[in-house]
């Protein structure tokens, strides 16, 4: 982890840069994050992006999100979301790492199957 300095505030963010503390997170941070990827946000992605924060933050879709980011990403790169995984709290490794597992398991099924129908 290292420190990265967004709107004149010090952030701890992971290798990827993202942060790693959601209480140092502000909409000014957010807008010099986006600027960076070449997004300029907009009245609408505060919105969604307050909601998903409210709702991650009182835990009502933490473990479902990150089930779900888990397994739709394994099938895209499977190295990146394993580590991912890992620096994860312990008591969602395990749930997401399955799921991972699911979407990896599922991908090679799907494309077993469309292989079969080729006739490969």
């Amino acid at each position: 982890m290292s420190e990265k300095v967004y709107a004149g505030k010090s952030v701890t963010v992971t290798e990827d840069g993202y942060l790693t503390d959601p209480n140092q997170w502000t909409k000014d941070i957010a807008v010099e994050i986006a600027r960076e990827e070449g997004i300029t946000l907009s009245p609408k992605h505060f919105e969604v992006i307050e909601f998903i924060r409210d709702k991650t933050l009182k835990g009502d879709i933490k473990e479902k999100a990150i089930c779900g980011i888990a397994q739709s990403w394994a099938t895209v790169d499977p190295d990146a979301t394993l580590e991912w995984i890992e620096t994860l709290p312990d008591d969602l490794q395990g749930f997401a790492k399955a799921r991972a597992e699911e979407g990896m398991n599922n991908k090679a099924r799907n494309e077993a199957n469309s292989r079969a129908a080729r006739g490969q």
